[in-house]
């Protein structure tokens, strides 16, 4: 189950230096949903020193812009107060010059001597953006991006009516206005709240991105639609992480895309209006909610007939009770990871009409309650079910009764890190079923029955079982015809003493990677009915299975494999191992292959050619009792091969006892027993380095 940024610091300026004067009238209006279409925000270019061209104010008349040596129409005073009240609201950012408004991305500034709040160019809805030095055409309406006034603060608009000035409110402060889409917008702080007021109009498309912290390349901060885009808060992740409250008007219509609309908001406390949100035209809400904290949602209103797409809806949701029930999801067909991460109360499923529903992809990972209750869930239409209870530690029991799993293709990961749940699958269709890939990981139930399983049609399994917490498994009713992938299928079953493959069929499979890697447990495996004819690596396939004592690999094709490395390493209790069947002729990689099974006295590796290999490095490492070796002509190691790099055993003392023989060691030296150069000794570094030693 397995679902991931520039920034560049930008300088803020206070209202003289940028050579535009807001008074605390126009601060006023531009808080408001004006009556005149062509209002827009004023808008400063990043520095200026020259006058420009005049732009239109709210009444459409044009004002003449300053230089920044002219003196400001506004008191200096309340200028000075409202840099000091623009500090207090946190780092903010600021746009692009007017020249480019349409490509750059939003940017932050980490200056804490910034004494007024930045301010952003305006840009075209659905029109480029350009200067009016480059002889734009003026009549184009265009859409404010956020403005950070640089009066007084303005008091906080009510619903749509028209806002007045404060400035006797301290506690009220403007930090920033504009317009997403056609919803004019304030962003304020008030006492302990930092506030978003949207009102009436149509809110803006959806967006969502990741940024890099400026002080700290490893901390990353997430972006819903709010934060990341350029038409409210464009980047300014300090902004996304303060806001506390959403308040939305009457006359209020959500986009059709409404995906991460209220995402990523780490610290919001409140939606108010809620009910006021017209969602009649949504079609996807994907995300929407996630990682929301606060206080209860009202969907009362809700109008969700159009919806198809609620994937990750509600993914990281920590708030109060959720009532679903007015919500229609007769349309959905994506719900993909819509409660992943859940950990808010008791979810009641009972009213959702899951009936088209295709993605059930992660629906439940990591759902952090004690249950779910799926008797109403209608699953006939769904295809993939990857994933959709992993991580489920708390989960004590699932109902899948109900479950009509005849469509589903995938089942990867789906029940992986269960813990405390015992799963029945007496009803479980997996005819059609092609990936169980790491199905049941980690998973720590007492037992599996899975002789319902139909697996015709599987071709992936790898990691099915691992690190599962069994004791035992009877997989003999697995058809394994078309399967190609059981790579580390039962790695770190370490508790696993008994495993039934028998009847398997695996002339498919080409990867065998670690299919048994540190099942340590296992004193027996009987892999007589294996066909390894396509099998192309078996490196570390019985890695660290210390307790087993035999291994029967007659039935073992080795012809295509190119990787053998660490193969048998740390099988230290194998006394006895048959490898004369075994065709290297391919093989590329045996580093390691033996080592630490220091239980075997005997290796016949007669058919071992090497005419390949390229790495065999401590191939014989810490096989300290081994004393008898077959070689046949082809087993020529590479020409630069060392003692040092085969770690081949020194031969023991003279007098030493061998391992489970009556056998002392009569001169400390390898003896040719056979071959050309049958009756002469060698120490194990003149072995290595001999020459014609496929006579030995």
């Amino acid at each position: 189950m397995n679902q991931k940024k520039s920034i560049a610091l930008t300088t803020t300026f206070v209202g003289l230096v940028c050579g535009f004067v807001l008074t605390q009238q126009q601060a006023a209006a531009a808080a408001t949903n004006a009556p005149d279409p062509t209002a827009t925000s004023m808008v400063a270019p990043r520095s200026t020193a020259t006058a420009k061209s005049a732009e239109p104010t709210q009444k459409g008349q044009p004002v003449n812009k300053q230089t920044s040596t002219q003196k400001a129409v506004t008191n200096t005073d309340t200028v000075n107060e409202t840099a000091k009240q623009n500090q207090t609201a946190g780092t903010q950012y600021t746009g692009s010059p007017a020249t480019n408004t349409s490509t750059q991305p939003a940017t932050i500034s980490n200056n804490p001597t910034t004494s007024a709040q930045p301010q952003q160019e305006t840009a075209a809805q659905n029109t480029a953006a350009t200067s009016s030095a480059n002889g734009a055409n003026e009549a184009t309406q265009p859409v404010s991006q956020p403005t950070a006034p640089t009066t007084t603060p303005a008091a906080k608009a009510t619903n749509s009516t028209n806002a007045t000035s404060n400035t006797t409110d301290p506690q009220v402060e403007t930090i920033a206005q504009g317009t997403w889409g056609t919803s004019k917008w304030e962003y304020t702080h008030q006492g302990d709240d930092y506030i978003l007021h949207f009102h009436a109009g149509t809110l803006g498309t959806s967006s969502h991105k990741t940024i890099t912290d400026p002080n700290d390349s490893y901390l990353y901060h997430y972006l819903g639609s709010i934060g990341a885009s350029p038409e409210v808060f464009n980047g300014n992740w300090q902004w996304n992480e303060e806001l506390t409250q959403i308040i939305i008007d009457p006359g209020v219509i959500a986009n059709q895309d409404s995906s991460y609309l209220f995402g990523h908001l780490k610290n919001l406390k409140k939606i108010v209006g809620l009910a006021n949100l017209d969602t009649t035209n949504v079609t996807n809400m994907s995300y929407m909610f996630e990682d929301y904290q606060g206080a209860s949602l009202d969907f009362s209103n809700f109008n969700t007939t159009n919806v198809t797409n609620m994937t990750g809806m509600f993914a990281g949701y920590k708030g109060s009770q959720l009532d679903l029930s007015h919500l229609d999801t007769s349309k959905v067909t994506d719900m993909a990871v819509m409660f992943a991460g859940y950990q808010g109360p008791q979810l009641y499923l009972n009213h959702l009409d899951t009936s088209n529903v295709t993605n059930m992809e992660g629906m439940f990972s990591n759902y952090q309650g004690s249950q779910i209750d799926l008797s109403h869930f209608d699953t006939s239409n769904v295809t993939d079910m990857n994933g959709m209870f992993w991580g489920c530690t708390n989960v004590t029991s699932l109902d899948l009764s109900h479950f009509n799993t005849a469509n589903v293709t995938n089942m990867s990961e789906m029940f992986g890190e269960d813990r405390n749940v015992n799963l029945n699958f007496s009803n479980f269709d997996t005819s059609n079923v092609t990936d169980m890939s790491g199905m049941f990981a980690y998973y720590q139930g007492n037992s599996l029955d899975l002789s319902n399983f139909n697996t015709a049609k599987v071709t992936d399994m790898h990691d099915m079982f691992q690190s599962c917490d069994l004791t035992s498994l009877d997989l003999s009713n697995f058809n394994t015809d078309q399967v190609t992938n059981m790579r580390y299928m039962f790695e770190y079953c370490s508790n696993l003493t008994s495993l039934n493959l028998s009847n398997w069929n695996n002339e498919n499979i080409t990867d065998m990677q670690g299919m048994f890697y540190n099942c340590y447990s296992l004193t027996n495996l009987n892999l007589s009915n294996f066909h390894t004819t396509n099998v192309t690596d078996m490196s570390w396939m019985f890695y660290d299975c210390y307790s087993l004592t035999s291994l029967d690999l007659s039935s073992f094709n080795t012809a295509k494999v190119t990787n053998m490395e660490s193969m048998f390493a740390e099988c230290s209790s194998l006394a006895s191992l048959d490898l004369s069947n075994f065709n290297t002729a391919n093989v590329d990689y045996m580093r390691n292959m033996f080592g630490d099974c220091m239980r075997l006295t005997s290796l016949d590796l007669s058919n071992f050619d090497l005419s390949k290999i390229v790495d065999i490095d401590s191939i014989f490492y810490a096989c300290r009792n081994l004393n008898h070796l077959i070689l046949g002509p082809n087993f020529l190691w590479p020409y630069d091969t060392i003692y040092d790099d085969l770690m081949l055993p020194i031969v023991p003392n003279a007098g030493t006892r061998l391992l489970g023989t009556d056998r002392v060691v009569a001169s400390p030296y390898w003896v040719a027993t056979s071959g050309y150069q049958q009756g002469h000794k060698y120490t194990s570094p003149e072995l290595i380095e001999l020459i014609g030693r496929d006579q030995v």
